[in-house]
């Protein structure tokens, strides 16, 4: 996209740290984020001082890399959690109320996956139980959480947003959903 597309503006802010602003207004206890590629420029960008940073320098081995990064720094610096909320920067049309909405859903210690539905498929956001971060700690490449999504059928309950839930993949989508929100700001 020719930039860090976390630091695209959106609002008054950039799209990583409307991503920080909707998940710590959930009220969950910590956020954090796994920062790869422009991670320096990306951190001093950051304007929540509670948020944690966590620098994963083999980012170029896919998002399922990064998600095992976090997933492992997070079980082995925090203590007894019940389950993990994986988002991402590029969908920020994710607001605190859908987040909200899956939270509530989740019932800790009965192997569950909150995840969201698009259209053909079932994606992030989602909550893992905390039964799945040893698999999470062992993705690679760049599938994602998609494969334990699936592997995990059974166990999974899809929760739709009242929003089409987009990835800003493209500098046209980014500026098409931008103009959305924010008229030709």
């Amino acid at each position: 996209m020719g930039s860090p597309k976390q630091l695209l503006p959106w609002g008054d802010t950039t799209l990583l740290n409307h991503a920080i602003a909707q998940a710590q207004k959930t009220g969950v206890p910590e956020v954090f984020m796994v920062l790869g590629a422009h991670a320096d420029k990306i951190g001093k960008s950051i304007e929540s001082p509670t948020a944690e940073i966590l620098i994963h320098e083999e980012w170029d081995a896919g998002l399922g890399s990064s998600i095992a990064y976090g997933i492992q720094h997070i079980t082995k610096n925090t203590t007894q959690l019940d389950a993990v909320l994986i988002m991402l920067a590029d969908q920020p049309e994710v607001d605190t109320e859908y987040l909200n909405s899956m939270i509530k859903r989740f019932k800790p210690g009965k192997k569950q996956i909150i995840a969201s539905n698009y259209s053909d498929q079932l994606g992030v956001p989602a909550i893992f139980d905390a039964s799945y971060f040893e698999k999470l700690a062992q993705l690679s490449g760049d599938t994602g959480a998609q494969q334990t999504i699936k592997e995990h059928a059974a166990f999974v309950t899809a929760c739709s947003s009242a929003k089409d839930i987009v990835d800003i993949d493209t500098m046209k989508t980014y500026k098409v959903l931008f103009k959305e929100h924010f008229g030709n700001q």
